[in-house]
């Protein structure tokens, strides 16, 4: 069977994802090969030309055939240090047809400067898309601050799919899932409020507590007078002096407020968290559809 390769690269400063497209002719039969793309939240509103961590790849195919997924590759790589992916993936079904998506959690340890994440995106009828999506940023930025956004999220009604989020799997949850660190709290069951909160959730009369239980809540800090470039300069240091003030695990408001957390207590191996809620409620006339988005930032404690 004839095959079709077809390379994307996407550079690491102001250059954006390069696509060409490209299609298999035989006989009157066109082959489409794959076509991939990223986003960085799960509810993929937010195409990213840089990667993010976690980052979210979706591939559509050509009606005619379904993505081979044990022959797709998903490999990290950061100069001679590689890791394959493809085994942790799990690949869903899409938001439209033909489409399939899989959250891709960087490790950890190759997330900075020279950060590449290659992905072989292979159909059935052995068209196949090469793309590099890569690290935006310097080896002395990640080292010593937060750096840009890692990436986004939303929070929803409180009855909803997404009324919860777990940084632990940065994902949207629900409530009722018991796996979530933040939870919509406020507003009528079917709605949002102004409030969320990190340690306990009652609806209709049953309480909720967050993933590690309330007594293990994460606790939030309010953080001022910083704009984004200021936020993405925050140092460890930064950090730590604001977070020694001591923080709330709940009667916390989100909208245009910005807030640094802690998954520990800020030690060695300890990751902060700065999350930076939109100005406003995504209002609906379906409450159940309302919702407000956030970005957040992270760093681990050296």
């Amino acid at each position: 069977m004839k095959m079709k390769r077809f390379f994307v690269a996407a550079a690491v400063a102001l250059a954006g994802l390069a696509g060409f497209s490209s299609c298999d002719k035989k006989g009157d039969t066109e082959i489409v090969v794959p076509k991939v793309t990223f986003f960085s939240d799960e509810a993929l509103h937010k195409e990213t030309k840089e990667l993010t961590n976690p980052v979210w790849v979706v591939v559509k195919v050509d009606a005619a055939t379904k993505l081979d997924e044990s022959a797709t590759v998903v490999m990290a790589v950061n100069g001679n240090q590689k890791k394959d992916l493809k085994n942790e993936v799990k690949w869903k079904k899409g938001n439209v047809d033909h489409e399939y998506k899989a959250v891709v959690k960087f490790p950890t340890e190759l997330y900075k400067a020279g950060a590449v994440l290659k992905v072989s995106a292979r159909d059935k009828k052995n068209g196949i898309t090469d793309v590099e999506l890569k690290f935006k940023g310097n080896a002395a930025a990640t080292a010593e601050t937060f750096g840009p956004k890692k990436g986004s999220g939303v929070l929803g009604s409180r009855v909803g799919k997404n009324g919860a989020y777990c940084f632990d799997e940065m994902k949207e949850v629900k409530i009722t899932d018991k796996k979530w660190t933040i939870a919509n709290v406020s507003g009528k069951d079917e709605g949002i409020g102004d409030q969320f909160c990190s340690d306990e959730v009652t609806i209709s009369g049953t309480k909720y507590e967050c993933k590690n239980g309330k007594d293990k809540a994460w606790k939030f800090v309010e953080v001022t007078g910083k704009n984004e470039k200021a936020l993405e300069a925050m140092t460890q240091k930064d950090a730590m002096e604001l977070w020694k003030k001591g923080g709330k695990t709940n009667g916390l408001k989100m909208a245009g407020k910005v807030y640094l957390t802690c998954k520990g207590t800020g030690v060695k191996g300890d990751r902060f968290y700065i999350i930076k809620f939109a100005p406003k409620v995504t209002e609906n006339a379906d409450k159940k559809q309302e919702s407000i988005s956030f970005d957040y930032y992270s760093l681990e404690c050296k």
